[in-house]
């Protein structure tokens, strides 16, 4: 049974959740776009040798991660704020994203919808993530 304590704080997080909630998503807009700009800046950069390969494997992983988020919020449709008229950003950033973690939108959208529907079981095709650290083999 959930205290006094828990239920306010549930209140001011759907407050706040609502507050934002139906609104396009500008600043993951934003973010999309600016790491699809450096991405494609350091690969220029490297392939013309004004980058280090050592700089270049440091700030790569940063910038695949980086477009994992709007990846994952256009998955949900966060960007459009499920917005039918605007379902159309959550493809395009979706798509646009999808080179740079080598991951298909729509396939990764079936996967990631997968997962929710069985997080943290044997039937979570993310289940294998659990063992990733246990040693360089599992890795």
């Amino acid at each position: 049974m959930k205290n006094h304590l828990d239920k306010t704080l549930d209140i001011a997080a759907l407050a706040i959740s609502k507050k934002h909630s139906g609104k396009i998503a500008v600043p993951t807009i934003i973010l999309s776009v600016l790491t699809i700009f450096l991405y494609s800046i350091v690969l220029f950069l490297f392939a013309n040798n004004f980058l280090s390969p050592l700089l270049t494997l440091l700030l790569l992983p940063f910038l695949t991660f980086a477009s994992y988020i709007p990846m994952h919020e256009a998955v949900h449709g966060n960007i459009s704020g499920n917005n039918k008229k605007f379902k159309w950003l959550d493809r395009v950033v979706g798509h646009l994203m999808a080179p740079v973690i080598a991951i298909p939108f729509t396939s990764h959208q079936k996967e990631h919808f997968m997962h929710h529907s069985h997080t943290n079981t044997n039937n979570d095709p993310d289940v294998h993530i659990q063992n990733l650290f246990k040693s360089p083999i599992h890795f």
